[in-house]
């Protein structure tokens, strides 16, 4: 497959070189991450086929404003391969790096996948936070709540099967079919030139094995659980075209919760709505920690 529908490697832009990338050991886990700015500390959890580089867009606006801590998930980007993933274990890595860093963290934000391994976060350790943004949370599929069903035992079949990772891998480094997922699923309107810049490399350097079992994991994790008794603001944001989830669900699944929960939705914009609209999420970001 050494054809143009391979994934590029990311080239060395100046968005690149705004930020410090570095690696430290935590009790269990050897995690990348890459940071910028100063001030008080916003730490960006990634979804579930990128690493820190699809926080870029967003990034470099509020390292105007705070630090930002853009870290590697274990099995993600250049930080370590585990034998087993899951959004728990995703949850005690933030724990860890959170306590070997000595960070004061005053939001950890999450977009997608990352804001369900947040939920878990903060069910555990919101000691560890101040407050928490949570972009794009899959609550359930958009009109499909069987789909989740369907999606977590074929990604189980993928996890037992002898070969699979290796068809795997190949189809989610393939260029083409990462821009029919992203033109379908995550975006409003398809964008290929910031997909290539910031949406694909984090396919290429992802443990295949990552992918199959986070998405077993996330489609069992129940974020309005996680979250029933938040003892710190959360803020949501969705984009009002997002195919992945509701935001009405979402402000529906969190009524009986209790917590100081604020929802915003951006128009014209899909589940990464991080992406397609950055500076509208910078805003909110800045506005929601500004009054709490």
């Amino acid at each position: 497959m050494q054809n143009a529908y391979l994934l590029p490697v990311y080239t060395d832009k100046e968005d690149f070189k705004l930020f410090t990338e570095k690696k430290i050991k935590t009790h269990s886990f050897e995690i990348n991450y890459a940071e910028a700015g100063q001030g008080e500390t916003l730490l960006l959890v990634h979804g579930m086929s990128n690493n820190w580089t699809g926080w870029i867009p967003l990034a470099k606006i509020l390292k105007d404003y705070f630090r930002v801590v853009l870290i590697d998930l274990p099995g993600y980007g250049k930080s370590q391969r585990l034998e087993k993933y899951s959004v728990e274990i995703q949850a005690q890595a933030l724990e860890e790096f959170i306590s070997k860093l000595d960070l004061k963290v005053t939001s950890i934000v999450g977009l997608s996948m990352g804001s369900i391994v947040i939920a878990e976060f903060l069910s555990n350790y919101a000691d560890k936070v101040d407050s928490a943004v949570l972009c794009g949370p899959m609550f359930h599929l958009r009109n499909a709540e069987w789909a989740s069903w369907i999606s977590n035992k074929g990604l189980w079949a993928v996890d037992k099967t002898k070969g699979a990772s290796t068809v795997l891998k190949r189809l989610i480094t393939n260029t083409l079919a990462s821009y029919v997922i992203t033109k379908y699923v995550n975006m409003h309107r398809f964008d290929r030139e910031l997909v290539d810049a910031y949406g694909l490399s984090g396919r290429r350097l992802m443990d295949p094995k990552a992918f199959v079992q986070m998405g077993m994991s996330v489609t069992t994790n129940i974020v309005e659980d996680d979250l029933k008794d938040c003892s710190v603001p959360v803020q949501f944001i969705f984009g009002s075209e997002d195919k992945i989830t509701s935001p009405a669900s979402a402000k529906k699944k969190m009524q009986n919760a209790k917590g100081d929960f604020k929802f915003a939705e951006i128009a014209n914009a899909g589940h990464i709505v991080t992406l397609e609209k950055p500076m509208q999420v910078a805003e909110i970001i800045i506005e929601f920690l500004r009054n709490i």
